[in-house]
């Protein structure tokens, strides 16, 4: 009687609230980008783009591709060897995964997307899981290291008002995601996660495995320092080729907080939430706002460009893209 009621309940309140939160998501990403718009609807007026350097955009597509590479090697580094797949089938899921971000929440939806197709390829739940939260682990390291060395040095170079609160809120950033780490990995477990679910409990152990392999775990973060350097290097390159006055000091105190806004799941593909937090977070350095709302919409239309592109070519040479090959099947 009670699974039967159980059964019933399930296939009418799901839809009610997904279908609520996408419009809720809808409606905040329609009216940011209204407002941003209308904001700025005079200076956008009177821009001109036909300062445009077409091999600066070049160069900064082949940059957007080592980053995917980047990415990509960084996500294969926390797949066990045992149930390691070809660098071209993770390339495929990895493209796919970044398509999926642009119509879904946030900057996770493409992580999910990669955890099921992983484990639908090697059929362990838990080693899929933990490579998404083992590279983005690895990712907020990489950021809160780029923001406070980008922050001293600022400090130590730029005398301004607020240097001291960007100094002290730098070393914070970097005393917390230590913090959190130790804790996270240090040699008891934490309390807290003993109490959850068996299934949360073995992604959780294997990505504290990890604790056994320090050059591993060095080679991660060499690896999401580059993808980082590559992003604040497409964003400078796109500057460039716009004719936008936009130094490299400002996009390394700006974009790692602009990556983690765009994380939160609160817009369609962070639409509205990317753009508003590069015209609030590039101001704080001197950046106008029309500079900062065009180049981010320029960086946007340029990934969106080099992703589309390389997950289409990974569909049209995939024989059945939609259903990853387990690993039984490429040793057939």
């Amino acid at each position: 009687m009670y699974v039967n009621h159980s059964v019933q309940r399930t296939p009418v309140k799901a839809p009610v609230v997904t279908r609520l939160l996408w419009l809720g998501r809808a409606t905040i990403t329609l009216g940011l980008a209204a407002y941003l718009i209308w904001q700025l609807k005079d200076q956008l007026g009177l821009l001109q783009l036909n300062l445009v350097k077409p091999a600066f955009l070049g160069m900064g597509v082949l940059v957007a591709v080592l980053g995917i590479m980047l990415s990509t090697l960084l996500w294969r580094l926390f797949i066990p060897h045992s149930h390691s797949l070809p660098f071209h089938q993770l390339l495929s899921h990895y493209l796919l995964g970044l398509l999926l971000n642009n119509f879904l929440p946030g900057g996770i939806g493409g992580d999910a997307a990669r955890a099921i197709a992983l484990n639908r390829a090697i059929g362990k739940a838990d080693i899929a899981v933990s490579t998404v939260f083992g590279t983005r682990l690895a990712g907020l390291w990489s950021i809160v290291l780029m923001a406070s060395g980008a922050g001293l040095l600022y400090t130590l170079y730029h005398q301004s008002s607020y240097s001291a609160q960007l100094l002290v809120t730098s070393s914070g950033a970097l005393v917390v995601t230590l913090l959190v780490t130790a804790y996270l990995f240090g040699a008891p477990v934490p309390a807290i996660f003993k109490k959850l679910p068996p299934h949360w409990i073995s992604w959780y152990a294997r990505l504290r495995a990890y604790r056994s392999s320090p050059f591993r775990l060095a080679t991660a973060l060499a690896y999401a320092l580059g993808i980082q350097i590559c992003a604040i290097s497409i964003n400078l390159l796109t500057a460039q080729a716009l004719g936008l006055s936009i130094a490299a000091w400002q996009l390394c105190l700006s974009l790692p907080l602009i990556t983690l806004v765009t994380l939160l799941p609160i817009s369609v593909g962070g639409f509205g939430v990317r753009e508003g937090s590069y015209v609030l977070l590039l101001s704080f350095t001197g950046v106008p706002a029309t500079d900062a709302l065009v180049l981010s919409l320029a960086v946007y239309l340029l990934l969106t460009l080099v992703t589309a592109t390389g997950a289409g070519f990974s569909l049209l040479l995939s024989s059945n893209p939609l259903i990853p090959a387990t690993r039984e099947d490429h040793s057939s």
